[in-house]
């Protein structure tokens, strides 16, 4: 008999949200997805809101070959202690209210979904944004078949990380993200998908069939869900990346 697996319940994130310092390892993954997204030209300066230990915005500063390098996060980690950017142990709102600098390339790599009020954080965004410079972003991507299943069965329960993440408190699908944008003067200049390796082999099936229809349904437990060429990506991936400048 296999052991039952305790249920996980969340709430269990008491200092999320307020500064704090940890001698933990809070790594962040190299986003060539997201650099990918970016114009062949030069660019001075970069800040990455949820900087982590600074992988990923040492990568930047690096690829990019810029000057200035800044990083902001609510945890203080030691690892990004001695790495080639400045940090600011601040809230990405707090930061806002107070910087004067513009940024020519401004990283929100699976941040704005933990934001409360994303919308007026992407209106100050663009204030430090420089006239020729771009905004990167990642958001979990709502119309995840994976989500879609938990929605129309009704298993809409919260996990520790993944696209179910308990802090997170904002959703977004392609469309929305896109509009909010556009809405706080922001223009779409490349956009994609991250993919979602647990759906790899599905997707691989959901293709052999788009060989041979332009439309095929994935029955879910409590849904049918129509793919085509043209969303394959749009429900199989994991996070909507964007690229945006001013309009």
């Amino acid at each position: 008999m296999q052991p039952e697996i305790p249920f996980f319940r969340p709430g269990a994130f008491e200092n999320y949200g307020n500064l704090v310092t940890t001698l933990s390892n809070y790594n962040t993954k190299e986003r060539f997805d997201l650099i990918s997204l970016l114009p062949k030209c030069d660019f001075e300066s970069v800040i990455e809101f949820g900087c982590g230990d600074g992988t990923n915005l040492s990568f930047f500063a690096k690829e990019l070959n810029t000057k200035l390098a800044v990083g902001v996060d609510v945890c203080n980690s030691q690892e990004s202690k001695g790495k080639n950017f400045t940090f600011h142990h601040k809230t990405v709102e707090d930061f806002l209210e107070s910087n004067q600098q513009v940024f020519d390339v401004i990283i929100l790599s699976d941040v704005l979904e933990h934001l409360y009020n994303p919308w007026t954080a992407l209106s100050k965004l663009k204030k430090i944004l420089s006239k020729n410079g771009f905004l990167l972003i990642s958001v979990p991507n709502i119309e995840n078949i994976t989500l879609a299943d938990k929605f129309f069965s009704g298993n809409f329960f919260y996990e520790r990380t993944g696209l179910m993440d308990q802090t997170h408190i904002r959703f977004f699908s392609t469309k929305t993200l896109t509009k909010y944008l556009e809405i706080s003067g922001f223009k779409v200049h490349a956009s994609g998908y991250r993919p979602d390796s647990s759906l790899a082999k599905l997707r691989s099936e959901a293709l052999s069939g788009l060989d041979k229809f332009d439309q095929i349904s994935l029955n879910l437990e409590n849904a049918s869900i129509k793919v085509s060429t043209s969303n394959i990506e749009n429900k199989f991936g994991q996070q909507v990346l964007v690229a945006a400048c001013h309009a």
